[in-house]
C-alpha cells in the first residue's frame, strides 16, 4: 500500500504498517521511542514495553544516528504477550519526535483506573481520559489518541474507542485489518489508516494525520495542529 497522505511523518507510517494487521491477538503503539535496552532486545514505545528483533534494533540505533540523537517515533505492531508486544512489524518516522506537537496513538489493555483524578494506565503509560466523558475498567480493550506534552509523561487523549471482544481481526464493524465501520487499516468508519470518520491517517472527521473534522495533525475542523475550524 502507498501512503496517499498529504502529510509525511507518522501518520504516514501508521497507515502503512496498520494495513497488515490481521491476527486476532495484535495491537498497536504509535509513539517516541523511549529507551532502548540492547542487552534484552527491548525498546519501550509510548510507556509499552516492545520485544524486538536484532535487526530491529539495528534499524532503529542507524536510524538515531542519521538524526543525530533526536528521538525517533515509531510505529509496532504486534501480538500482546505477557505485558509487553512482540513486534512483528515496525516502521521509523523519518521525523523527529516532537513533544506535545506530534501525534501519538495506541491499542491496548488498561491496567490500572484511577477513578478518582480521570486516569487509566496502559503498560506504564498514564492517559488522561477526564476531557473525554468515558469510563474505562480493569482489561478493557481501548484505542485512543492524542498527544504527549512530555516525553515519557501522560498521554492527553483527544480519541477514544473502547474495542468488543473479539472484533479485532478482519470484517465490517469495529475491525482491524480491512472494513467499514470502526476499522483500522483501510475502512469508512472510525478506522485508523485511511477512511472517513474518526480514523488516524487519512480521513474526513475525526482524524490523526491528515483531516478535516476534529483531526489532530492537519485539518480544518476542532484541529489539534494546523487547522482553521
Amino acid at each position: 500500500m502507498r501512503c496517499q497522505l498529504a502529510l509525511s511523518g507518522l501518520a504516514c507510517a501508521a497507515l502503512l504498517a496498520l494495513s497488515s494487521v490481521a491476527a486476532a491477538q495484535d495491537v498497536y503503539v504509535a509513539g517516541p521511542v523511549e529507551k532502548v535496552d540492547l542487552a534484552n532486545s527491548k525498546i519501550v514505545v509510548l510507556g509499552q514495553d516492545v520485544a524486538v528483533s536484532r535487526a530491529q534494533v539495528n534499524r532503529l540505533l542507524t536510524a538515531r544516528s542519521e538524526m543525530s540523537g533526536a528521538t525517533l517515533q515509531v510505529v509496532v505492531v504486534g501480538e500482546a504477550s505477557q505485558g509487553r508486544v512482540l513486534a512483528r512489524r515496525l516502521i521509523i518516522d523519518d521525523m523527529p519526535y516532537v513533544p506535545g506537537a506530534s501525534p501519538v496513538a495506541l491499542l491496548g489493555y488498561v491496567t490500572k483506573v484511577n477513578a478518582t483524578v480521570g486516569t487509566a494506565t496502559i503498560g506504564r503509560l498514564t492517559v488522561d481520559v477526564t476531557a473525554l466523558g468515558q469510563r474505562v475498567y480493569v482489561n478493557d480493550l481501548i484505542e485512543i489518541g492524542g498527544t504527549q506534552p512530555v516525553l515519557s509523561g501522560a498521554l492527553l487523549a483527544a480519541e477514544f474507542r473502547r474495542v468488543p471482544a473479539g472484533s479485532i481481526g478482519s470484517g465490517t464493524a469495529g475491525s482491524i485489518g480491512s472494513g467499514t465501520a470502526g476499522s483500522i487499516g483501510s475502512g469508512m468508519s472510525g478506522s485508523i489508516g485511511s477512511g472517513t470518520a474518526g480514523s488516524i491517517g487519512s480521513g474526513m472527521s475525526g482524524s490523526i494525520g491528515s483531516g478535516t473534522a476534529g483531526s489532530i495533525g492537519s485539518g480544518t475542523a476542532g484541529s489539534i495542529g494546523s487547522g482553521s475550524l
